[in-house]
């Protein structure tokens, strides 16, 4: 299959047909040979948008920011409103902890798509979110959540801890339960429900959550010693909370 499609390539001009081989291997999961193919459009004088934000999207999984971000901001040259390429672009910025600049690229991209794409929308959510801009958040994960229910369960997740701390406990506890049905091994959601069960005076329940979540890999001591919304564990279950302390220390020095 790979021969006859790269045969049935050969009359096309060369920077699309390397362009349209790197889909062929990126839709394959030949993600090395997808990027050099990629690459050699790229070299060629190829500037197909979709061919470049998916050569953008291969470096930014190898870690080469600089590169990555060059090849989307190419790609937004060629098709400034390519909503996929924005989305996808605005995701890298939020990552590397840019979300002013995501901000403007998601927006760039719900006004670009029709469909007002709820994956968009939700990742603009995640970006409000980290500008401490609540009530903002939680309107545009509403507005995501219910134009499409399955979307990824990180912000599945994160619309819960919105609603935890708004005081909107048992919805919290839904959208978490759903996050876990869809990542049953996110050790976060888990942690994040420890929090919720505690601020409702939940202690039980609370080092329960706690417990599952270690057991999954949730390592990060520190943030669970000065967590305030743990504050109840350590009153009531100073013992026990101290000891899972102990065993997420010992298991993350491994």
């Amino acid at each position: 299959m790979e021969r006859r499609y790269k045969d049935e390539l050969t009359q096309e001009p060369i920077a699309l047909r390397h362009g349209n081989y790197g889909n062929f291997l990126y839709r394959e999961r030949l993600f090395e040979e997808a990027e050099r193919s990629y690459s050699a459009a790229y070299k060629a004088g190829g500037r197909d948008a979709g061919h470049l934000g998916n050569y953008a999207l291969l470096l930014e999984n190898q870690r080469k920011i600089a590169e990555a971000t060059k090849i989307f901001e190419e790609a937004l040259k060629s098709n400034p409103k390519h909503s996929i390429n924005l989305g996808n672009f605005a995701n890298l910025k939020l990552r590397e902890g840019l979300a002013q600049e995501a901000e403007k690229l998601y927006q760039r991209a719900l006004d670009s798509d029709v469909k007002n794409d709820s994956h968009h929308r939700a990742g603009y959510a995640a970006t409000l979110k980290v500008l401490g801009r609540t009530k903002e958040a939680m309107e545009q994960y509403r507005q995501a959540l219910a134009a499409n229910s399955t979307v990824h369960a990180v912000h599945l997740d994160n619309y819960a801890v919105l609603l935890g701390k708004s005081g909107r406990t048992q919805e919290a506890e839904s959208y978490y339960l759903r996050a876990i049905a869809l990542a049953p091994k996110y050790a976060g959601t888990y942690y994040n429900m420890a929090c919720l069960k505690a601020m409702a005076k939940l202690s039980e329940d609370s080092i329960g959550w706690l417990r599952q979540a270690i057991g999954l890999g949730y390592r990060d001591v520190k943030h669970a010693m000065e967590d305030d919304d743990l504050q109840l564990l350590r009153t009531t279950h100073k013992a026990e909370f101290e000891q899972l302390l102990a065993t997420m220390k010992s298991k993350s020095s491994k």
